[in-house]
């Protein structure tokens, strides 16, 4: 089955699967640098390098009991 002259459903199956590994991977390439990834010794509380740059920091909401 074909939406256009040159594009079919295997292939975008295929470029869908490509684009979420690559988010994926980004992703998980960001969230590893959270916590305990190498810092700069030289410099106490650097940065981390690299790409990509890491997140943000946790917040965490606390809801009360009910």
């Amino acid at each position: 089955m074909q939406f256009a002259n040159s594009i079919d459903v295997a292939q975008l199956a295929i470029w869908l699967f490509w684009g979420f590994f690559a988010a994926l991977v980004f992703y998980l390439r960001r969230e590893d640098k959270r916590e305990g990834y190498a810092r700069d010794f030289e410099n106490p509380g650097g940065v981390a390098h690299g790409f990509p740059p890491p997140p943000g920091p946790k917040t965490f909401i606390h809801r009360p009991e009910q």
